[in-house]
């Protein structure tokens, strides 16, 4: 079997690996079948074998345990003081490597999540849609601006992309306050306040002539840039769009999956004291590391066709 040292895995030593930190004993692994192992795996970890096994061999600076500790967390989200009888660190020292891996994982964001590298004369790039995950308010910025119609209370929302034809995601945008309209995140601004006052970062501004995404309704009113269902587009058409759009879910539902993400509002200030600003930057940091990480899974694990 591999060790910390190494920096190859197979998806099988990364399986029992996770396991034994788990505390499964060989004969206990031994005794069960290969899905039995596997559901116990990513029932603790989010994520098969295998994608594990890819994210290490393509980051050999990620130590393993501390790896397998941060995908358990997401998992989980536990707080550190329950992590610690597990994996046998202070709970201070167990945030500061989980935000490590992160911070190691975020650095390979722009290598993975690429707005860009199309086929040849694809009109439809990407489905769009934004996802909302929950959040602890902050006291010193409380406010409506908060609030998720999804959550039913405080959340925050992030603007998700992913390739028409290939199974990458290739545009993250945010955190915003979860009552920001989906379109106003699209065009970088309010519409009444003109497109000269919109941010020359987001995505509107990077969609060429004759290129569209696809979106639901709530993207509706810019035509050149959003394609929506409309009554009088062909059944081959709006199948299409449905199919997009039901992928973009599928990703979702990948997201939420992870306690970190659909379960507990996140709870996680950074520094001592930090307001709204801080709290969303490490929100970011989990989310961009997380969304690396499902790269990874969609690479071994596509979704389905359109």
């Amino acid at each position: 079997m591999a060790t910390d040292e190494l920096s190859r895995f197979s998806s099988e030593e990364c399986l029992r690996k996770g396991l034994r930190l788990l505390k499964y004993t060989n004969i206990e692994i031994d005794r069960v079948c290969d899905r039995t192992n596997n559901e116990r795996f990513s029932s603790h970890f989010g994520f098969p074998p295998e994608t594990v096994a890819a994210v290490l061999n393509d980051n050999s600076a990620i130590k393993p345990k501390e790896f397998f500790m941060t995908l358990n967390w997401w998992k989980s989200y536990q707080e550190e003081h329950q992590m610690e009888s597990r994996w046998k660190w202070h709970p201070e020292t167990i945030r500061g490597k989980l935000y490590k891996v992160c911070r190691q994982l975020e650095k390979r964001y722009d290598d993975k999540i690429i707005f860009g590298g199309f086929e040849e004369g694809q009109v439809y790039l990407s489905s769009i849609d934004c996802v909302h995950f929950g959040w602890q308010e902050c006291l010193t910025d409380p406010g409506g601006k908060w609030y998720s119609h999804k959550h039913n209370g405080p959340g925050i929302s992030y603007e998700v992309c992913v390739d028409a034809v290939k199974d990458r995601i290739v545009w993250t945008n945010g955190p915003f306050p979860a009552a920001t309209h989906d379109i106003t995140i699209f065009r970088g601004g309010k519409k009444k306040l003109g497109k000269d006052t919109w941010k020359k970062s987001s995505l509107y501004h990077r969609i060429r002539d004759g290129k569209r995404v696809v979106g639901d309704s709530g993207y509706v009113g810019e035509p050149d840039k959003v394609s929506t269902t409309l009554a009088g587009h062909s059944d081959a058409t709006k199948e299409l769009f449905a199919r997009l759009k039901s992928r973009q879910e599928t990703l979702f539902r990948g997201y939420k999956a992870l306690g970190i993400m659909g379960g507990k509002p996140f709870r996680h200030k950074g520094k001592q004291g930090g307001g709204s600003e801080e709290r969303m930057a490490v929100h970011r940091l989990v989310f961009r590391a997380v969304t690396v990480v499902m790269q990874y899974n969609m690479e071994s694990r596509p979704l389905f066709d359109v």
